[in-house]
């Protein structure tokens, strides 16, 4: 019994180091991003936000996308393969899926600026309208999170992958949505609990549960297929 007990905590502890390293180097990756996002929150002039918002834009595709599709390939291999992780495997999904993720980082960003900007001079004027660009906003990031999902697990076009990226968000809505809030849940949750703890394995653990459980839902839904 102990030494059972021994091997789950080994277990454990060997996925919470692996977890603190993928993590630690998404935030290297992305670092820019965040310096970006702080510098947003802190500043009280509007002046500084006409050059810190292009620079948002621009960083978005070009870092956080391309780190975040890293991120997620290297999760899945710790799901899927259980194989042991070292820097060089975040980087060569960095390498490989980083045309792609760019490019969905970019369509991604581009409409959320557009959109911004609409909801920036109609949200005081027109509140139903907000509402809608705030629901197609939501909608919009649901797409972009299951394209990165659906990039990292399948090696095929990008047309492809958006058409099933569609058709799976339009069958399955709940699971879709449900999985989405969860992913966002869970990073509040784990930055309520410890700031610490967020920062060393956060978003990786919340992409691996959550990408686990997209596993699994496309697991049944290729059973029920065949």
């Amino acid at each position: 019994m102990s030494e059972k007990i021994y091997l789950v905590l080994y277990e454990l502890s060997m996925l919470i180091a692996r977890f603190t390293m993928i993590n630690v180097l998404w935030i290297i990756v992305d670092f820019p991003v965040f310096i970006i996002l702080i510098q947003i929150a802190l500043t009280t002039e509007a002046s500084n936000l006409l050059v810190l918002l292009p620079l948002l834009s621009l960083s978005l595709p070009v870092l956080f996308f391309p780190g975040t599709h890293a991120l997620i390939g290297s999760a899945r291999e710790l799901i899927l393969e259980d194989a042991s992780f070292n820097p060089g495997t975040f980087f060569k999904h960095y390498k490989k899926g980083f045309k792609k993720s760019f490019l969905i980082g970019m369509v991604y960003t581009s409409l959320l600026t557009v959109g911004g900007y609409v909801f920036f001079i109609t949200y005081q004027s027109n509140l139903i309208f907000s509402i809608i660009l705030v629901v197609l906003f939501f909608y919009l990031s649901i797409v972009a999170f299951y394209l990165l999902y659906l990039d990292a697990h399948y090696d095929m076009s990008m047309d492809w992958k958006i058409k099933q990226t569609t058709v799976f968000i339009l069958r399955h809505p709940l699971f879709a949505s449900g999985n989405f809030i969860l992913f966002i849940a869970l990073h509040y949750i784990l930055y309520s609990v410890n700031f610490i703890l967020f920062v060393l394995l956060g978003t990786t653990l919340t992409v691996y549960a959550t990408y686990y459980l997209f596993i699994r839902k496309l697991s049944k839904i290729n059973a029920n297929v065949s």
